[in-house]
């Protein structure tokens, strides 16, 4: 059995790698990147790839070249991506595509994803502050802020944000900013507000101006009959509603 250090030269998707040892040498077979949980034909925790020159430790069973074991990253230098904190408990994740997740020990949970979406369970329900490692001129280590505008080169344009239940039940934050609220056939939508609810509220009020507008009304004087002249919109009616109660 050989253990080495080595450096990523080019990633091979799925799961292995092509390196150069520090000695110089460049296997001739790529190297199997070490799974983290179970490996088998249905259950797989896949992780991305070390990207090209990251160092890491490389296993030779039985010192057999062609099946070397990447067994996990190290920074050689001290540049790093590390998020300043003295809490051991903290789960923190930076992704490629600029997402990243925090998690602390008291179960404070944050998501942000590249186009500015955040996801918060926490006791402030803001997103923290994160840092990264530098090496300044005179060779000492600081950190700086790692803000947005260092995770992704162009921000994306709004994604969507989707809840889909298998009744047909769905909540959806649209790209354009909008929000749709789907119950399942036959369900309806409750909101709550101040303990009054409403039942389908606002498919209630689009019924109303529906209705209203379409209501064709006979002159008793035998003058002109039709719809009405004035008639209402969405925002016409919201703006005269003040509260529901059911």
């Amino acid at each position: 059995m050989q253990i080495g250090i080595a450096q990523v030269l080019t990633q091979s998707p799925p799961d292995k790698l092509y390196v150069v040892l520090k000695s110089g040498q460049i296997p001739g077979y790529p190297i199997r990147t070490l799974l983290n949980g179970p490996a088998d034909a249905l259950r797989v925790h896949q992780t991305p790839l070390p990207t090209p020159g990251s160092w890491g430790v490389v296993l030779f069973p039985a010192e057999d070249y062609r099946n070397g074991v990447w067994l996990g990253s190290y920074y050689a230098q001290n540049n790093t991506a590390f998020n300043s904190t003295e809490n051991p408990q903290d789960d923190y994740y930076s992704h490629y595509s600029g997402f990243w997740s925090l998690l602390d020990e008291s179960g404070n949970q944050s998501l942000n994803f590249p186009d500015g979406t955040s996801i918060n369970i926490s006791s402030s329900g803001t997103s923290p502050a994160t840092t990264r490692q530098v090496v300044n001129t005179d060779q000492t280590q600081s950190s700086v802020t790692f803000d947005a505008s260092h995770r992704v080169s162009s921000t994306p344009s709004p994604f969507v944000v989707s809840i889909k239940h298998p009744t047909g039940a769905s909540a959806t934050i649209n790209s354009d900013g909008s929000i749709s609220l789907n119950a399942a056939t036959s369900k309806k939508v409750d909101l709550t507000n101040g303990g009054n609810t409403a039942s389908d509220a606002l498919a209630l009020v689009s019924l109303l101006v529906a209705a209203f507008n379409e209501h064709v009304h006979t002159d008793p004087q035998g003058g002109d009959t039709g719809v009405p002249t004035v008639q209402w919109t969405a925002t016409t009616v919201e703006s005269q509603v003040v509260g529901v109660s059911g």
